[in-house]
């Protein structure tokens, strides 16, 4: 089994590899050598709005490895960080019963940290992401309207939120998801998923729930694992969630993508090296305007 364990480990760490390559891949342009040719830089007045915008991440942890692994990688890009221990039965993918949902977390978000950022960023202990990209994502947003920005699955009677996926809102929706649960419009008896059950808790205050792409219309969240991504396509269950045309033979993911899951705490090493220590000789990355 444990040999099983570590050659399925292997493969998602190659599969990973070559995921960051193919996001890098639209985005990277070959430096021309020549004496008088100026470098491109990065867009200044893009690169001043992002460094304007303000998340604050909070996830839960169900081990020091993890804690610490989280703090090593993606947490050291917020500008705040929230870890809380597994304990809160929302955010528990392993939740079987509805009488142990907890959605405490939001009020301790809300009570302790509203005031240090306008967006509020959930990422899943087993989730990887680009803060980078994630500022980029909300460049033209506004924090005050009520709003989050996920992965949408197009279930056949609804679209919904997949939670597993994580997902960012504006400080706005922070103020009505408290002041929901404060009016106990928040249901204690399971009737779904929690996914559909938050979705539909969502837009019964008013917060609209947004599909988070870029501006070819590929995805930014990457819910279900890199074990569902294949190289070139993507597996059956992926596309029946994940994409609004059932028909379409392949699953396409944005270069700037924000958040990748189903990542354990050593392969967040892995995919924090490749992403951010590595760059191949002779290519330059490139932000595209706004």
């Amino acid at each position: 089994m444990s040999r099983l364990m570590a050659a399925q480990k292997w493969q998602l760490i190659f599969l990973a590899t070559c995921l960051v390559f193919l996001l890098l891949d639209d985005r990277i342009i070959l430096e021309v050598f020549k004496s008088k040719e100026k470098s491109r830089r990065f867009d200044p007045v893009l690169q001043a709005t992002l460094e304007n915008i303000k998340i604050l991440c909070f996830s839960t942890f169900g081990s020091n490895n993890t804690k610490q692994a989280i703090r090593n990688t993606w947490g050291k890009r917020c500008d705040s960080l929230e870890l809380f221990p597994d304990e809160t039965g929302f955010f528990d993918v392993k939740l079987r019963s509805r009488e142990n949902l907890d959605m405490e977390l939001f009020r301790k978000i809300y009570q302790n940290n509203f005031s240090k950022a306008d967006w509020f960023f959930y990422i899943p202990q087993d989730v990887f992401v680009i803060l980078e990209n994630a500022r980029l994502a909300l460049a033209k947003k506004d924090p005050e309207t009520p709003y989050l920005i996920g992965s949408i699955n197009h279930g056949e009677k609804l679209a919904f939120l997949a939670i597993s996926g994580g997902f960012i809102m504006s400080r706005t929706a922070l103020k009505y998801i408290v002041n929901g649960l404060n009016q106990g419009k928040w249901e204690t008896k399971i009737k779904g998923s929690k996914d559909i059950e938050f979705t539909r808790f969502l837009n019964g205050l008013g917060i609209r729930t947004e599909d988070s792409v870029d501006q070819f219309g590929k995805k930014r969240f990457l819910p279900y694992g890199l074990d569902h991504l294949q190289l070139g396509n993507s597996s059956s269950m992926f596309r029946k969630y994940f994409a609004e045309n059932k028909n379409v033979s392949d699953v396409t993911f944005s270069s700037t993508t924000v958040a990748i899951s189903g990542v354990d705490h050593d392969l967040l090493y892995v995919l924090d090296y490749f992403f951010y220590k590595i760059r191949p000789h002779g290519i330059q990355l490139l932000e595209k305007s706004l």
